[in-house]
């Protein structure tokens, strides 16, 4: 198989997000395929002295295995990015809160909205997990607008940013 030249490859390691997505996709890969067990078992045999014809060809089909699996991994991540911002870990911060406390506002007011979803945007967003359980209204209002505020601050700030 032809490798394609770096410009026309979706892995892009300058972007923290899409190697961070890339790791754990190829990281799954390779778990499904039990390769690091392959791996162990055959450094075993090479360290025992007892290599042989046919422990090569599990090498040359773990090889094949492990090749399949990084580019699987690379088609997996798709592009993430804004044609109108440009990205920055303050702005994608800012982001997850103002997402947060949007989702906290609709569980507030009776609607179902996932705990493990409200975590996960506060974690994101720098906001404190002692925030989630917090169901004052008129306090997320509040919040709403301030973390609105600072959003369209980062966002007009992103180039600096």
């Amino acid at each position: 198989m032809e490798i394609s030249r770096p410009i026309h490859r979706t892995l892009r390691l300058l972007d923290p997000r899409l190697s961070d997505k890339y790791r754990d996709a190829l990281h799954a890969e390779l778990s499904q395929h039990r390769v690091f067990e392959k791996c162990e078992e055959l450094r075993r045999f090479s360290i025992q002295g007892t290599w042989s014809a046919h422990l090569e060809d599990i090498y040359h089909q773990l090889d094949d295995t492990i090749t399949k699996s990084m580019l699987s991994a690379e088609c997996s991540i798709k592009k993430v990015f804004s044609r109108k911002f440009a990205w920055s870990p303050k702005l994608k911060a800012a982001v997850q809160a103002y997402r947060f406390w949007r989702l906290k506002l609709k569980q507030a007011n009776g609607q179902h909205v996932s705990q493990e979803v409200l975590i996960r945007h506060a974690f994101k967003g720098g906001i404190p997990l002692q925030s989630v359980t917090n169901t004052d209204v008129s306090y997320i209002v509040q919040i709403i607008k301030l973390s609105y505020h600072n959003l369209t601050d980062m966002q007009s700030q992103h180039a600096n940013l």
